[in-house]
């Protein structure tokens, strides 16, 4: 195990999951769920079809004014919130109503730091997969929009050791490990000073 991918288990305070119910119970666990969202926050949505949490995103900003925040989320639709739809994409919600049957059940923070990331790097990664498309196939996972169809083949649940499957949590568990990533890698180098002048190490 690489220390970004322990990295990443620590930033979601307990490890990685596919399963939305487990991702959510990892926070509650350590203390970190909370009712208003803050930027980097993964946020929970309920299915009522299911009756329990389906759906979540990473907010990559909130309105406390409009008590509104946005999101990047996996396996969404492109214009509307859907737990199956198919892409990574951003949506505008409210958190005036938090939990119980409402839509939106709670906020995971995570455990930001040094060891593992900030919200800076988790926005980025993030932002990055916007417009990224599932597969029809085991093929071209890795291409934003070539081979794309509604099977729930993604290069997230190629990580993850799971595909095809819903990979909403699968999308949340591989952007905190390549933010991870992309911090421990960064913090590898440094400038420093030798008797004949500074050196980029």
């Amino acid at each position: 195990m690489d220390n970004a991918y322990a990295a990443g288990q620590k930033l979601l305070r307990g490890g990685y999951s596919s399963y939305t119910p487990t991702g959510a119970s990892y926070f509650k666990q350590a203390g970190a769920w909370h009712t208003v969202p803050k930027p980097g926050d993964v946020v929970y949505f309920y299915n009522s079809s299911l009756k329990r949490i389906g759906h979540v995103g990473i907010v990559i900003s909130v309105n406390t004014g409009a008590r509104t925040f946005k999101t990047i989320e996996g396996n969404t639709s492109s214009t509307e919130f859907s737990t199956n739809g198919g892409c990574c994409a951003s949506h505008e919600y409210s958190y005036d109503a938090v939990g119980g049957t409402n839509r939106v059940q709670g906020f995971g923070r995570p455990a930001f730091g040094d060891g593992t990331c900030s919200v800076e790097d988790l926005l980025q990664i993030a932002m990055a997969e916007i417009g990224y498309e599932e597969k029809a196939s085991n093929k071209d996972l890795d291409d934003p929009h070539a081979n794309a169809g509604m099977n729930n083949y993604t290069k997230y649940g190629k990580w993850y050791g799971m595909n095809p499957a819903q990979w909403c949590q699968m999308f949340v568990s591989w952007c905190a490990w390549q933010a991870c990533k992309r911090h421990l890698e960064r913090g590898l180098t440094s400038w420093i000073e030798r008797s004949d002048g500074w050196y980029y190490h």
